[in-house]
């Protein structure tokens, strides 16, 4: 989180994981607001987030990212099956060494 202020984020990508197996999650959405102006800013941050989680997924060649429908911040009690099913394919892609 503290990268979000520093921007020290984008400096992460001269790292790579290689083809280690990864499964980025993000929600549909993340908070709810009452007033225009929060919805606002909230859409603005969540497109910064989406693409942060996206620029992570990339730094594997094995790795994806997936917006999990029906979840809110807190995606593994909002949908703890997309949670299993992640954990499960990176797991099986270990086992494997293929990509589900």
């Amino acid at each position: 989180m503290s990268s979000l202020d520093s921007h020290r984020y984008n400096s992460v990508d001269h790292r790579r994981l290689g083809a280690m197996p990864l499964v980025v999650l993000s929600p549909e959405t993340t908070w709810e607001f009452s007033t225009p102006a929060e919805a606002r800013v909230s859409r603005s941050f969540e497109k910064v987030w989406i693409a942060m989680h996206e620029a992570l997924a990339r730094l594997s060649s094995r790795g994806v990212h997936r917006i999990i429908k029906g979840s809110g911040h807190h995606i593994q009690l909002d949908q703890p099956q997309a949670v299993i099913d992640a954990a499960d394919e990176v797991l099986r892609q270990l086992h494997t060494g293929t990509k589900s």
